[in-house]
């Protein structure tokens, strides 16, 4: 199905660019055991490699083997991991890995049959055990590697990479060769220098003579430029004095639930008991369509991680004298991890969260 030419060339792009930019990170050198491999790939689910390089040696002198780890109290292990963020599920995965391993009298899994029946099975766990400690071939498939494959080779719609035959089989071809290791790392890293979910690199990146996603963007000319995060917000996003009460909005998709919110937009009049709320029509317009009143709510912070979804959104509410600053394409999660790291992300004047469904961020976290 793949163009095996497309490949090689991401391959040998990818290692010649890992030559040059490869990131320096404790779990990468010789030398390391398979304890710290197991619990480095644990750390680093859904979490910057940078912030868990910042832990490692926090968690590795409190716990440095087995023998210390499965002495551990919940409450220990929750505090080393709660700046990491998803302490609960951190926790929770240990205690199951920590079981089993006492259950088998320390023996770990030894082949990919037993891997898929223990503590260690989702994807990415999975994945890196099996490359790290089993040494097989096997890809470190996790949402950052997906983008960088999707975009070069086929860019499509946000999927769930454990659920994502297409991407896995596309991951198993490239990183199927005898650099294996290190083709995965230079994916990673290539995703975190250039290949980026916000503002890639595009003008610098030496795949995209090939590439996709650089070929699909260069020929779409009104897509809004990406926020920074490190907003203030009271001066450059202005309140309206006229909606008092501010919302911010999660998982906001284009707008929809925003739009609920707001009022002010047209509908369908058998969509409106007016009965019950007469005072909700403001016009009527032809074709038995009607315009609901403005409320007062303002929507000061909205967030999704699809690009298209904030493309709709900032296209649409920018006609309702909306700043782009106000929609930020980024995961909740990762969101509240730089909030707590001391960034300005979210306003000061919160009055009312709202989240929109499918809750697509809470699902992949777990």
């Amino acid at each position: 199905m793949w163009n095996k030419n497309d490949i090689k060339f991401f391959r040998i792009v990818l290692l010649e660019s890992f030559d040059t930019n490869k990131r320096d990170f404790p779990w990468r050198k010789e030398g390391v055991s398979n304890y710290e491999l197991i619990f480095s790939e644990i750390l680093l689910q859904r979490t910057k490699a940078e912030t868990v390089a910042k832990y490692y040696d926090t968690f590795f002198k409190k716990f440095p083997n087995w023998e210390k780890l499965i002495l551990a109290t919940d409450k220990e292990l929750e505090k080393i991991f709660r700046p990491l963020g998803l302490h609960t599920q951190r926790v929770g995965r240990i205690r199951k890995i920590i079981e089993e391993y006492k259950l088998k009298n320390g023996i770990l899994p030894r082949n990919k049959d037993e891997l898929q029946e223990s503590s260690f099975a989702s994807l990415y766990i999975s994945n890196a055990y099996e490359l790290f400690v089993i040494k097989n071939k096997a890809a470190l498939l996790d949402v950052n590697m997906s983008r960088v494959l999707s975009r070069f080779f086929y860019p499509k719609d946000y999927k769930d990479v454990r659920n994502d035959k297409l991407i896995q089989e596309l991951a198993h071809n490239v990183i199927n060769v005898k650099a294996c290791k290190e083709i995965n790392w230079a994916i990673l890293d290539f995703a975190a220098l250039v290949c980026k979910a916000q503002k890639p690199k595009c003008s610098e990146c030496k795949l995209s003579s090939k590439c996709c996603f650089f070929e699909l963007t260069n020929k779409i000319e009104d897509l809004s430029e990406e926020p920074q995060l490190n907003i203030n917000y009271d001066s450059e996003i202005p309140m309206n004095p006229e909606k008092p009460f501010k919302v911010v909005s999660l998982f906001s998709g284009c707008g929809g639930m925003d739009l609920g919110f707001e009022g002010d937009f047209i509908v369908h009049k058998d969509s409106v008991n007016e009965r019950l709320n007469p005072d909700f029509v403001i016009e009527r317009l032809d074709n038995d369509f009607v315009r609901l009143k403005p409320t007062n709510f303002q929507t000061v912070f909205a967030n999704d991680i699809l690009h298209e979804a904030r493309n709709a959104w900032v296209n649409y509410f920018k006609k309702r004298n909306y700043s782009s600053e106000v929609y930020h394409v980024d995961s909740i999660v990762d969101l509240v991890k730089m909030h707590k790291d001391g960034y300005k992300v979210f306003p000061d004047i919160v009055d009312i969260v709202t989240g929109g469904f499918p809750c697509q961020d809470f699902s992949i976290a777990g």
